[in-house]
């Protein structure tokens, strides 16, 4: 497991994260709500992609299989956006790996459903053969939360937050892979990843 640490007012960042080879950056001093950068998004969802491609899920597969987004959780203390770690690593995973997984766009269902409507009714035109009885069926969600702690040891104060990424059988509930990122932030201006 790498770690990477940011100390001093202008500490420069070695190692990224995990597998990738990232180049240095400059960085001023953080604070906890600064821990997650775009630099931390990609190298987050660059291990997770790389964990799910090499996981028995994916690796016994014959035909790509069908993945649908759920929330991805927020509970930690930060506001923020954490669906952009899922967003980002579907992004990845279409991009760096393609035909190896198909994902479902759920978010878009009442427009796939007027545009259903709409052909069958002959409102919009279609390529013959291409109606399909059902809307596609996930057999899999993928999803995750993000958690924090806080604490003071010494008048020191330290942030813990854990990521976590799981593929859950959408037939029987069955989580059937996960994987985790943790980030760690002491005192006023040092961070670590793991």
């Amino acid at each position: 497991m790498k770690k990477m640490i940011l100390g001093g007012k202008f500490g420069v960042i070695g190692i990224c994260l995990l597998l990738a080879s990232c180049a240095p950056s400059l960085h001023k001093q953080q604070s906890a709500p600064d821990m997650i950068d775009a630099q931390l998004i990609r190298g987050v969802a660059d291990k997770m992609m790389r964990s799910l491609l090499d996981s028995d899920i994916m690796q016994s597969q014959t035909t790509p299989p069908k993945i649908a987004l759920l929330r991805f959780r927020n509970k930690s203390r930060f506001p923020m956006d954490a669906s952009i770690f899922v967003s980002k690593l579907r992004a990845d995973l279409n991009s760096k790996a393609p035909g190896r997984v198909t994902f479902l766009a759920r978010e878009n269902l009442v427009a796939i459903k007027n545009e259903r409507k709409g052909k069958r009714e002959g409102m919009f035109s279609f390529r013959n053969g291409n109606l399909k009885k059902a809307i596609s069926g996930a057999d899999y969600f993928l999803t995750g939360e993000l958690r924090s702690l806080t604490g003071s040891i010494n008048g020191h104060r330290s942030e813990y937050m854990h990521l976590t990424f799981y593929i859950v059988n959408a037939e029987n509930s069955d989580i059937l892979w996960e994987d985790q990122f943790d980030l760690e932030f002491k005192g006023t201006a040092n961070v670590i990843y793991r």
